[in-house]
């Protein structure tokens, strides 16, 4: 999914299992998503120093300290924080919602 400009948007994706991170990572990328795959909160709150996510993945049992965690998004609207999807959840499930939260942040910032 990227604009007209030609920008791909930048998910981190926080998640202490590998095969979660892997699987999360190798749709997104798929699609064409820039993807940072971190397996903990602590080095993705480093990395927010230098780079600014447009949306954040992460496991339901650290969605709050994240969301606490985290410094605005872009042009300081919130920064989108879904959960990581568990058991046999769909990862098309993952990916609309994945859109709809980028779709909501682009027209916040389209429209500040």
């Amino acid at each position: 999914m990227t604009d007209i400009q030609g920008y791909t948007p930048l998910v981190f994706v926080i998640d202490a299992r590998p095969s979660g991170r892997d699987a999360c990572e190798a749709i997104l990328a798929k699609l064409r998503f820039a993807v940072a795959p971190f397996d903990s909160l602590d080095k993705a709150a480093r990395a927010m120093e230098g780079l600014r996510p447009d949306l954040v993945l992460v496991s339901k049992e650290h969605l709050d300290e994240m969301r606490n965690a985290v410094p605005a998004g872009r042009n300081d609207t919130p920064l989108p924080i879904l959960p990581l999807p568990e058991g046999e959840v769909s990862m098309t499930t993952l990916i609309e919602e994945v859109r709809r939260a980028l779709r909501a942040g682009l027209s916040a910032t389209s429209s500040a």
